[in-house]
């Protein structure tokens, strides 16, 4: 089992990241057609540049080329994470001081799920097995707040990782 909050799966090569200083969080901003305001998305944790398993000549970045790309060592983000969280809630009041509702994420479904990688203990391992439990029918009786359990993430664990003689929790 991952260590709870401080060990990561690489979103580009599938691999672990072992410790914090072994990662980089990245995103992209994108220009809304609208307001011109930048709004972020594309949120992913990767192997830092020298901790990447790949081989290749962007290893484990594949925004590198982007734009509109911008990265934080994961220690760090995990340093100053409610700030680095809610900056992309809100930038505060210096940039926003009439304190407009501006949207600074494009998809709060991806936003959510990123916080809950820094934030839920296992579901950084638990959600990779989302789609397969879902498949076979273990998610059936929880709803949006027993899913994020820790004893229920544990238990989605367990069951695809261990001999199956489980009982639900």
């Amino acid at each position: 089992m991952l260590e709870p909050l401080t060990q990561f799966v690489c979103d580009c090569c599938g691999q672990l990241i072992e410790k914090p200083q072994d990662g980089y969080v990245e995103w992209t901003n994108e220009p809304d057609p609208v307001s011109g305001q930048f709004i972020a998305g594309q949120f992913r944790i990767v192997h830092h540049y020298n901790a990447s398993p790949l081989q290749t000549f962007a290893r484990c970045y594949p925004y590198s080329h982007h734009p509109d790309r911008n990265s934080m060592e994961l220690y760090e983000f995990l340093k100053f994470l409610p700030q680095n969280l809610t900056f992309f809630l809100d930038t505060g009041y210096i940039s926003n001081p009439e304190r407009e509702s501006i949207s600074q994420v494009a998809n709060y479904a991806e936003f959510a799920d990123f916080i809950r990688r820094f934030t839920v203990p296992y579901f950084e391992q638990a959600r990779l097995f989302f789609p397969r439990a879902r498949r076979e029918g273990l998610l059936e009786g929880y709803n949006e707040i027993s899913l994020y359990m820790e004893h229920t993430l544990k238990y989605i664990i367990e069951y695809f990782t261990q001999p199956r003689e489980h009982k639900t929790p």
